[in-house]
């Protein structure tokens, strides 16, 4: 049976067929063929929500009660009930292939049954002589106390027909349509008496007792769309399930009043399995589960959990944009919870929800560590499948069109859990990633490919300082799995360098979870975090002379026009995808030509420093100065610089007069002073 697509307000429609003519002058009591035969038909209108509905009308079968009762008085809510004859009877009725047929609570009949029928009259609820409890009397009536339609269900708490209180369990897995069913109700309040008409009528003519059928029940609708990445029939194997919904509710139809117990945390709060009707499209698929009235709605709470789209999993928490006055809390009373707003769901209530999920697109929130004077900040934050980690990290903003190379490779559980399994050849090239000045965009978008792989992740990118505090990357451009990426020495004074980028370590409150620097990550529907670090060194080298005017007699020497050569250094090399660790390639007799004095900020392959590696100082007067590099040492030590290592700046100042040379040496941690030709920096 389909009956969750249409939603309609129900009817039902207790026609008084007045089969007789003239009632005037008629004796107290009738005889059996002079009543007024009472037959009930059922029909649901096409205004309002009605979940259980099929086709506009009741489904087959379907259970019908009302409780009718001879009434005397004026104003509803304060009739007196007046007990005689058969008043007051549950009637009870089904719905069969041709029409309703009104039987007493003990036959349930259906009007397609080959046993004669037992048919209901105006005069059972009263057909007494006395003035005070005919039903003819002036301001007597019939009325419905209240309605019930149990779709197939049963009362958890049996009817109390009275008062017309019952209690009902709706089930928690409502994965099928009957299930969905069997936990919706439909309800009717108490119904204006109307009296038994005494004057004379045409044979055809009816006079109607309308009693309206709703929901008792909430029910929540929820529409998935599949976007980017996916195709064919992802949602085929998906599953919904609501989040702490209230199952157990406590209804008195007369006043349309319930109890349930809204909390988190009672025995009656569960989670509910959705029921998955047919696709929409191939892309699209509607989902409902009915759920109790008086079900918390409260802003970051969990609400829906959406498993296996096509093999994807998704999380869902209630928003402040869900409840907003024009959205589910149209009709609602709002309220603050632990400064959280929060609805409480009503009776007749649908709350549907358009999802739109995408194959989890890996998303890049890039920083540049080590660049202490910059005091821009970023906050990535990670979506896991179970915790939400936030990681905070200071560096560097970006320039518009700035791009970085983003790989990835799988972790397998076997060969490549260790960093020394992997290599250049086992990281595959994923996408540009390029910084539109608020987001990085990924050309061509990549997706987690399921739910249960994790992922290492690496960067690469050129980089160049442009004006302080603001830095652009851009794309290093083809890579090579054979050889890694190329690398080579910058121009001087350009800020030319290499940045690599991996995932950083985070440390987490007690029930997050820990992370170490460049670790396999799980699917996430937020962004991955890179930070980048400078691949390459800097170096820095400066003339000084003693502080005497220079003539014959000073030992000062004249540096104007003063150059600066370097021989037999590495300047070019490739760098690891997985480390970032640089492998220089054989050293060039000219490394750094002769330049004048001083050179600053040169961007230079991290290398071992050989002892054929010479520093040359040629004065204008050509007079020549030479020294071993590997031989200077750092100012108060006495352990020579052997070693460029990467993100390191080395400022050497070379002090000279006639005849003679000394030397002293700085090692900093990279930083970038941009456009000053000089960076300020402090001793280690």
């Amino acid at each position: 049976m389909k009956m969750f697509g249409s939603k309609y307000t129900g009817y039902l429609a207790l026609a008084l067929l007045l089969l007789g003519c003239s009632r005037v002058g008629q004796p107290d009591t009738l005889s059996e063929e002079d009543k007024t035969p009472l037959v009930i038909e059922a029909s649901l209108s096409t205004s309002g929500a009605l979940t259980k509905a099929a086709d506009k009308n009741f489904a087959e079968n379907d259970k019908l009660l009302a409780y009718l009762r001879h009434t005397t008085g004026t104003v509803k809510g304060s009739y007196t009930l007046v007990t005689t004859d058969k008043s007051p009877l549950l009637v009870t009725f089904t719905k069969g292939s041709v029409a309703m047929s009104t039987v007493d609570a003990n036959t349930n009949r259906t009007a397609n049954d080959l046993t004669p029928h037992i048919p209901l009259y105006w005069e059972d609820f009263s057909n007494s002589a006395s003035d005070d409890t005919d039903l003819r009397s002036d301001n007597h009536g019939l009325q419905s106390y209240y309605g019930y339609c149990y779709n197939g269900g049963t009362p958890s708490t049996a009817l109390v027909q009275e008062t017309g209180v019952l209690g009902w369990t709706i089930q928690t897995n409502q994965s099928t349509a009957e299930n969905v069913q069997h936990s919706d109700l439909l309800w009717s309040p108490e119904q204006t008496t109307t009296p038994y008409y005494k004057g004379s009528m045409a044979f055809t003519a009816t006079y109607a007792l309308t009693i309206p059928y709703t929901h008792a029940m909430s029910e929540v609708t929820v529409t998935v769309t599949c976007a980017d990445g996916f195709s064919g029939n992802p949602l085929t194997n998906s599953a919904l399930t609501l989040n702490a919904m209230s199952t157990v509710t406590t209804l008195t139809a007369p006043t349309g009043a319930y109890t349930s117990v809204p909390g988190e945390a009672n025995a009656n709060i569960k989670n509910i399995a959705m029921y998955a009707e047919s696709y929409t499209s191939a892309l699209t698929r509607n989902y409902t589960a009915i759920v109790g009235p008086g079900t918390k709605f409260k802003v970051g709470e969990k609400l829906l959990d959406i498993v296996n789209v096509d093999d994807n999993n998704y999380t869902l928490k209630v928003t402040d944009a869900m409840l907003a006055a024009d959205k589910w809390a149209t009709g609602h009373t709002t309220d603050i919870e632990g400064g959280k707003t929060f609805i409480l769901t009503k009776p007749g209530y649908n709350y549907h929800l358009n999802i739109t999920v995408s194959k989890t697109a890996v998303s890049v929130e890039a920083t540049l560590q080590d660049w202490t004077t910059v005091n821009a900040s970023g906050t990535g934050v990670i979506q896991y499948p179970n915790d939400v980690v936030s990681i905070n990290v200071t560096g560097n903003s970006f320039a518009d069109a700035s791009s970085m190379s983003l790989f990835w490779q799988k972790a397998d559980g076997e060969s490549n859990d260790d960093a020394s399994e992997r290599t250049n050849e086992s990281y595959t090239y994923a996408t540009v990633s390029s910084y539109s000045g608020s987001a990085w965009t990924n050309t061509p978008a990549i997706y987690w490919p399921n739910k249960t792989d994790n992922y290492y992740y690496r960067a690469l990118a050129k980089f160049n300082s442009t004006t302080e505090n603001v830095h652009s990357i851009t794309s290093v451009g083809t890579y090579d799995s054979n050889k890694g990426t190329a690398v080579s020495q910058g121009t001087i004074g350009d800020g030319h360098d290499i940045l690599w980028g991996t995932t950083p370590a985070h440390t987490g409150t007690p029930g997050d979870q820990n992370f170490t620097a460049g670790q396999a990550l799980p699917p996430r529907t937020g962004n991955v975090p890179i930070t980048f670090e400078h691949a390459l060194s800097k170096v820095t080298i400066r003339l000084e002379t003693a502080s005497d005017e220079v003539n014959a007699n000073s030992p000062a020497v004249n540096l104007t026009g003063a150059t600066i050569a370097v021989s037999n250094l590495s300047v070019s090399g490739t760098i690891a995808i997985e480390d970032g660790a640089v492998t220089p390639a054989a050293t060039t007799a000219a490394a750094i030509a002769a330049t004048a004095a001083p050179i600053s900020d040169l961007v230079v392959m991290p290398q071992t420093i050989g002892n054929d590696a010479k520093v040359t100082i040629t004065l204008t007067d050509g007079t020549t100065y030479s020294l071993q590099l590997n031989e200077c040492v750092i100012t108060g030590g006495s352990t020579p610089i052997g070693i460029w290592e990467r993100g390191k700046h080395y400022v050497y100042t070379i002090h000279l007069e006639k005849e003679a040379i000394t030397f002293r040496a700085l090692v900093k941690d990279w930083e970038e002073k941009t456009g000053s030709g000089d960076a300020n920096l402090e001793w280690d």
